[in-house]
């Protein structure tokens, strides 16, 4: 995730045909849709620094991801307020 223009998918198999990674490896996102997952400061700080120059975000197969791994996607990818 460290470039200007990131695919990923909700699956490995529409992450890779789509040239990208998982949703879940990208932003760190727990499986099984329990709870947030517990990160260190750190590990949401190296997310965050890896998304810092990213444009455009694509997400292949949207309809196929929730709507709570939405949320968590985009407040993994906020930037801190500190």
């Amino acid at each position: 995730c460290r470039q200007a223009v990131q695919v990923c998918g909700p699956t490995g198999a529409a992450a890779f045909n789509a040239g990208g990674v998982t949703c879940h490896h990208c932003f760190k996102l727990p499986f099984g849709g329990s709870g947030k997952g517990n990160l260190s400061d750190q590990t949401i700080k190296q997310i965050r620094q890896n998304l810092m120059n990213l444009v455009c975000l694509i997400v292949d197969e949207r309809s196929m991801v929730s709507s709570e791994v939405l949320a968590m996607m985009e407040y993994r990818s906020r930037p801190d307020k500190s």
